[in-house]
């Protein structure tokens, strides 16, 4: 799992995300890798890629729940764009569980799709994968 946040820079130009290892495993989680593992999910705290994933942040979805504090997570428009613009076979695999199962607002994700430049790769997609629109 990919947990998207925003890393303050230090001194240098690099980002460093020691400081939010530091505090999971001040809580006890363990780390592996680069990663915390939080109820056995291997977990990567990773900065905004570039403008849709800042754009996926701000319009990130609230989710309540009794059981802890409000969770903020991408909507499946924006999650289904960032694996199209990521294109690891993994990536591509989750577009079309999130394409096959309507869950996700096609209209929506195509707008996000094309206000990103991702128009191209979309085209291609679907054909590779002979992906049909009603």
């Amino acid at each position: 799992m990919d947990v998207f946040v925003i890393f303050k820079p230090g001194s240098g130009i690099i980002l460093d995300p020691r400081p939010v290892l530091n505090y999971f495993k001040s809580k006890g989680y363990k780390e592996s890798d680069d990663r915390i593992l939080i109820g056995g999910w291997p977990v990567q705290f990773l900065p905004p890629r570039g403008k849709l994933e800042e754009e996926a942040m701000r319009n990130a979805i609230t989710l309540e729940d009794d059981a802890g504090p409000p969770l903020r997570v991408f909507s499946a428009e924006y999650i289904a764009a960032v694996a199209l613009k990521t294109g690891r076979a993994k990536d591509f695999s989750r577009l079309l569980q999130f394409w096959e199962s309507a869950a996700l607002d096609r209209s929506q994700f195509k707008e996000i799709v094309s206000r990103h430049e991702l128009t191209e790769k979309w085209l291609v997609f679907k054909k590779k994968f002979d992906l049909t629109e009603p």
